[in-house]
């Protein structure tokens, strides 16, 4: 009758099949972790570029909403612009806002919106500029000779202008989006 195999065979097997199988559980272990190490680098990589995109779009777009904001606001350098120029100013930074609304949360595309919409009537008749939502008889004694009478069709009807102090709360709430989506840690957009 053969013997049956001894415990101590049994043991001897399982410690060879141990010795076998923990490199290639370390080795895939290694694997797993470096794949995950090197996903971890690439979103940190990505999200540094970002960041930097949209550093550039705060220091190219805010200057036009500023621009904006003081005209409406009468403050800093508004008599330096002319009707005709903050509606230029309006295009170059809606075509900045829209382009790179992707690279920024929903918040600030809607607050950006929100602003221009409180400055400006827009949609009016086909290819016609959207007009200023502001008083154009209160700029004409404080520019004097200055004023072009054509000015005065690119402004709303006085019962459709927006209050300075809300023109100011809506650029001040999107500049703070922007500021909160780089990310520096520098604060929250107000609500």
């Amino acid at each position: 009758m053969p013997e049956s195999p001894s415990i101590w065979n049994s043991l001897e097997v399982l410690k060879l099949i141990v010795s076998i199988l923990t490199p290639a559980i370390i080795g895939i272990l290694g694997v797993r972790f470096n794949r995950r190490l090197k996903e971890l680098e690439h979103r940190q990589w990505t999200s540094q570029k970002v960041i930097e995109k949209r550093i550039q779009v705060y220091d190219s777009l805010v200057p036009h909403l500023n621009g904006i904001m003081c005209y409406f606001t009468y403050i800093g350098e508004w008599k330096d612009l002319t009707p005709p120029e903050v509606l230029k100013i309006k295009r170059e930074a809606d075509k900045i806002a829209h382009i790179n609304a992707p690279l920024f949360p929903d918040d600030f595309i809607d607050s950006y919106n929100r602003f221009i919409e409180a400055g400006f009537r827009m949609f009016g008749k086909f290819g016609q500029d959207a007009k200023l939502r502001t008083d154009f008889q209160n700029r004409m004694p404080l520019l004097g000779e200055k004023w072009q009478t054509e000015w005065e069709q690119l402004f709303c009807e006085p019962d459709q202008i927006t209050d300075r102090g809300e023109v100011r709360r809506l650029y001040n709430q999107t500049v703070a989006y922007m500021a909160k989506a780089l990310d520096l840690g520098l604060g929250s957009a107000p609500r």
